[in-house]
């Protein structure tokens, strides 16, 4: 009898070794995380070239999700990630839908005021909009790979869920990650009006590749005061991902607006 990745999920390895093989790569070798939390947990992944991982990525998807799987792609072969799955995803959807219903950006604006901190608030989108801000138009996961090797592999994973969306719901994020229903929320919006797909994703970040550019500056800066709330280690931290040291909203709307990937992340 097949494990389960979670017992309340039908996801097992006949379902992935389906999926690999009417998407043609029934030729990889299926590999297992087993994680031992009261009961034994399998998650399945297939090792692949880097730079290929995004063509079979978008080769499986499809299919996937007729089998109810969602692919990922991480870097770190040898830490797959296994998270804390929600006992009902259904309550994270409902949730996520109520948070929408409350124009979560407009409660952080009545927030920030309080605090005398105006720095995230409308207020804060006038200015200059900057000139050659870096974008970027690759993966920051595939990217990561290449810097450990010269012929860098990732790992294909799959997480119960249709789409990047309901594969979420299933997550239970804790810590300094927020709560995944307002993950949800944000993206569920940013899915209507840019198409995403869902790259990679860990305890603490999450990688977005965008179908749609922000349709001019007032919708980039729009995104990006919605991006510094959801995750506000965007401005001023870590100028190594984004390739510019990024202090102000101007310059991330600018970098929004000619790229394709979206990297959050929480810590």
């Amino acid at each position: 009898m097949a494990r389960k990745w979670n017992p309340e999920i039908p996801t097992n390895r006949e379902d992935v070794f389906a999926v690999l093989d009417e998407a043609g790569l029934g030729s990889f070798e299926l590999f297992e995380v087993i994680r031992l939390t009261g009961k034994d947990s399998y998650l399945y992944f297939i090792n692949i070239d880097a730079e290929s991982s995004l063509e079979l990525k978008d080769r499986v998807k499809p299919v996937a999700a007729k089998r109810r799987l969602y692919p990922i792609i991480t870097a770190d072969i040898k830490g797959i990630w296994t998270p804390t799955m929600h006992s009902n995803p259904n309550v994270v959807m409902r949730l996520s839908q109520a948070i929408e219903a409350t124009d979560h950006v407009a409660s952080c604006d009545t927030w920030y005021r309080s605090m005398e901190d105006e720095s995230f608030v409308g207020d804060a989108l006038d200015g200059e909009w900057p000139d050659n801000i870096p974008v970027c138009t690759e993966s920051y996961e595939i990217r990561e790979a290449g810097l450990t090797s010269d012929n860098p592999r990732v790992a294909l994973s799959f997480y119960p869920g249709t789409d990047a969306i309901s594969m979420l719901s299933h997550i239970a994020y804790t810590g300094d990650t927020p709560q995944t229903e307002l993950i949800i929320a944000y993206l569920r919006q940013w899915d209507a009006r840019y198409g995403i797909d869902l790259i990679s994703a860990s305890s603490c970040s999450i990688e977005l590749r965008v179908d749609r550019s922000p349709a001019d500056r007032n919708d980039a800066l729009k995104l990006a005061r919605e991006c510094m709330l959801l995750c506000p280690c965007l401005i001023g931290e870590r100028d190594e991902i984004l390739g510019f040291r990024c202090d102000n909203i101007h310059k991330l709307a600018a970098h929004l607006m000619g790229s394709t990937y979206w990297q959050f992340w929480w810590s």
